[in-house]
């Protein structure tokens, strides 16, 4: 049965009016890694804790404060500011950070919403520690004039081994998208979801090999996982509001990217609210989909003949 161990304490110094206090975490060997959309200059960065510290440490009991658990470090380095939430591909040890956002003034070059990638295996001199930290090896800027301002909300990163020979044993991010096709102050009205398929092995040579756009009733591709023979990626669509500018039914939508090159959308699962998270983890092939509105929904996908 799980204990409750106490709590890792995430600074927050800054929250924008209206903004988000979403984290997110992933874990590599022995550290979590942990996101926070808190903060605008002089954001909280990413916080890094040292689970071995857990080894031994007591469960707090019923009714007893929690222990807060000091970080063993922030990554704040490049002008890193805050992101949305991360992917770590532990085979390779690099992370991905979507919706990051930087400091301009630190990196001109660099393009707010868009994916930064950390080396997490490299260590850092003068860490007493001596834990991986993270280094910074590539961006992912996805705007140009034909897509709009494309921002990876999150992702999946693999060495893949599907059955798309060209690219076995190659390192495949995908990322589900948030497009803004026009101002931001009409947001509502021009936004899309889309999905994009990365090859990344070579930092140095990022290539997008396929990019989906999904019905125009997506305005958010929330999150998105793959199956474990690599045939079908599972997308949700965040669009769960409602009122005259928003769909009140949202779908989990499955992509066919047997050909990595040509994926192709087949028929999607509608739910009545929106799907927060997609989950086709288990062995027997049920997918787990968390809606926000109206619980956990268990679907079983059956592909045609």
């Amino acid at each position: 049965m799980p204990e409750y161990l106490g709590t890792i304490f995430i600074p927050s110094p800054i929250i924008t009016e209206g903004g988000n206090v979403l984290n997110d975490i992933k874990v590599y060997q022995n550290h979590a890694y942990v996101t926070s959309e808190i903060g605008s200059d002089g954001g909280v960065g990413i916080t890094i804790f040292d689970l071995t510290a857990l080894d031994g440490m007591p469960a707090v009991e019923p009714g007893s404060p929690a222990a807060n658990l000091t970080a063993t470090d922030v990554y704040q380095e490049e002008g890193y500011i805050r992101a949305h939430n991360l992917a770590i591909n532990e085979d390779t040890g690099f992370a991905y950070i979507f919706s990051a956002v930087k400091n301009a003034v630190d990196d001109s070059e660099f393009v707010s919403g868009s994916i930064i990638i950390l080396d997490l295996k490299g260590s850092k001199k003068g860490h007493n520690r001596g834990f991986s930290s993270p280094k910074e090896v590539a961006q992912i800027n996805q705007r140009n004039a034909d897509d709009g301002v494309v921002i990876g909300h999150d992702g999946q990163a693999v060495t893949y081994n599907g059955p798309d020979t060209f690219y076995r044993n190659r390192e495949i991010l995908l990322t589900p998208n948030v497009v803004f096709l026009g101002p931001p102050e009409n947001a509502a009205d021009t936004r899309k979801g889309t999905v994009s398929i990365f090859d990344v092995s070579d930092k140095n040579d990022i290539k997008r090999i396929a990019y989906i756009e999904l019905p125009d009733s997506v305005l958010v591709a929330h999150n998105g996982w793959l199956s474990d023979d690599m045939d079908y990626f599972f997308v949700g669509d965040e669009n769960f509001k409602t009122g005259p500018d928003y769909q009140t039914n949202t779908k989990v939508y499955i992509l066919d990217i047997k050909d990595l090159d040509s994926p192709k959308l087949v028929q999607p699962f509608e739910i009545v609210s929106g799907p927060f998270g997609v989950y086709p983890f288990f062995d027997s092939g049920t997918i787990a989909v968390s809606d926000p509105g109206n619980g956990l929904f268990l679907l079983k996908h059956e592909p045609e003949e």
